[in-house]
């Protein structure tokens, strides 16, 4: 007879095959699909009638294979690293600007200094902070996720992929939800999360 431990244990041998399946992906990124699809798990074991082993199998085959889930978050990564790289560099580059500006308005400084031979001038100086541009966050919901990569892109935005069963009729592969919501106002650059159903949701 099969015990809850047994099944545990199924669970478990699931999870550490999708762990190393992961092992190329960000720790941060590699974490957070992990949690996600331990959580949908545990949700889809607590509704069954009965909990068997088939049950179990069942929900972890509609899941999907450990190795196509990886697949798939190694290729959204690849996508979504042009746009952090595009990010850092502007970050340099606002601090190069910031730093030129220093040096210009010190050398200014000194230069009238030695000139007048006198602290008789008084230089007045406006500095600003470089703050990064709102944006607003685009409706990419019911889009594939191929699509909604794009348009978020485009928007200056990055984005981050979960894979969750919603209350949404959308399928495996388009947006259900989005977070910060369509419409609103967030910072360039800012982490858009998209949630997406697994291949099959009980």
């Amino acid at each position: 007879m099969t015990t809850n431990s047994d099944l545990d244990q199924i669970v478990d041998q699931y999870l550490n095959r999708l762990e190393m399946a992961l092992g190329d992906l960000p720790s941060e990124r590699r974490q957070q699909l992990i949690e996600s699809i331990t959580d949908h798990i545990s949700e889809a074991r607590a509704t069954l009638s009965a909990n068997s082993e088939v049950a179990v199998r069942d929900i972890l085959d509609r899941v999907g294979q450990p190795a196509d889930i990886a697949a798939e978050a190694l290729a959204d990564q690849t996508t979504s690293s042009p746009l952090r790289a595009s990010s850092t560099r502007r970050k340099v580059v606002a601090a190069v600007v910031i730093i030129f500006i220093v040096f210009l308005v010190f050398g200014t400084f000194l230069a009238t200094r030695i000139n007048n031979g006198a602290p008789s001038t008084t230089i007045n100086v406006t500095t600003s902070t470089v703050t990064s541009v709102a944006r607003v966050v685009p409706n990419v919901i019911g889009m594939s996720l191929n699509s909604a990569e794009n348009a978020l892109q485009q928007a200056q935005f990055a984005y981050m992929i979960v894979f969750a069963c919603t209350g949404s009729r959308v399928q495996s592969g388009d947006v259900a939800a989005q977070t910060p919501s369509a419409g609103s106002s967030a910072a360039e650059g800012t982490s858009v999360r998209l949630v997406t159903p697994p291949k099959s949701c009980p």
